[in-house]
């Protein structure tokens, strides 16, 4: 998560300092050549686009932070649930002597437990992400194929344009 964010701040730094950068280049260029109207016409219409590819620069990390943290809790279910059929497993094989009011004998939350998967279930997790990605680059592929523009991939899809050229360029390779 802090990943993210610090990502997203990031992307702001950069914008910021290209907007700084263009506005410090369009004034050393008004001195140069041309007459005020006309470069103030051209620098309006060049800024409206900048802003417009920013505004859908930031549409794109929304959607992508949004399905992130979609991700992360239905990975955070499925680990929970591995957990709780863990310890079922374990109180099956050893039977539990309640000498301590149940509240002293319960582990401790999920958040705060340290869990360590054993190696089948890892390779189930990362099986299960593979296919996943190998899914939807699959798809991609196949709209692409069709014709599809990829803005149109990216809205159907649910995912950034970057994602979708990504995921082209990965199974190109």
């Amino acid at each position: 998560m802090h990943l993210i964010l610090g990502l997203i701040l990031f992307v702001g730094v950069v914008i910021m300092t290209t907007l700084v950068f263009i506005g410090y280049m369009l004034y050393k260029k008004s001195k140069q050549t041309g007459t005020l109207d006309d470069m103030l016409a051209s620098k309006e219409s060049d800024l409206i686009d900048i802003y417009n590819s920013l505004e859908q620069m930031m549409a794109e990390i929304e959607q992508y932070t949004t399905q992130a943290k979609q991700d992360i809790h239905v990975q955070k279910s499925q680990i929970g649930a591995w957990y709780e059929k863990l310890l079922q497993k374990e109180q099956v094989s050893q039977p539990v002597v309640m000498e301590a009011p149940i509240h002293k004998v319960l582990p401790t939350p999920i958040e705060s437990t340290p869990v360590k998967m054993r190696e089948s279930d890892e390779d189930q997790l990362m099986n299960s992400a593979k296919k996943h990605r190998e899914l939807k680059g699959t798809k991609v592929r196949a709209l692409y194929n069709k014709g599809i523009p990829i803005v149109d991939i990216a809205k159907e899809m649910s995912i950034g344009q970057g994602e979708v050229q990504l995921l082209l360029n990965i199974k190109r390779k």
